[in-house]
């Protein structure tokens, strides 16, 4: 080995591998207790002023507890993708924890950085931007409840 560490899985690691070999986890990737439950709602996606994505989402306690809820942001591959390039078929690219009381609503917001939505091109030895690519809002990353595309 002289030095070098071989990871042979590529991108899938973790929930990825998951994902891809579709093997239903006991506790997926993001998973978390609450003694209350939380709705989804109102999911907008904008392009932010760095060439990310701005996302929100309005996250309601539905329960009779006050309780902190993770909305998570997945990034699905591209429906278009070059020959030789390889993705994750599914990517976590931001998170927020709200605490919200019974039948509180709060807007979340997170952020997608640019770099999230590229791939580095060993061809062309640039970033290179993906195409259309679908977000994902959920608790968890086999708990996906709101879904849109980026513009």
């Amino acid at each position: 080995m002289e030095g070098k560490t071989t990871f042979s899985e590529g991108l899938d690691v973790g929930y990825r591998w998951f994902d891809k070999d579709k093997i239903e986890p006991l506790f997926p990737f993001g998973y978390g207790l609450s003694y209350s439950t939380f709705s989804y709602s109102d999911l907008r996606v904008t392009r932010a002023s760095d060439s990310g994505l701005d996302i929100s989402v309005h996250v309601t306690n539905t329960g009779n507890v006050s309780g902190d809820e993770v909305p998570q942001v997945y990034l699905d591959a591209p429906e278009q993708r070059r020959e030789g390039v390889q993705f994750a078929m599914r990517t976590l690219v931001a998170f927020d924890r709200v605490t919200l009381r019974p039948g509180e609503t709060r807007e979340s917001a997170m952020h997608v950085v640019p770099r999230s939505l590229e791939y580095w091109s060993v061809a062309e030895n640039r970033w290179i931007r993906s195409g259309s690519r679908r977000i994902n809002v959920g608790s968890s990353s086999r708990d996906l409840k709101l879904s849109a595309h980026t513009q």
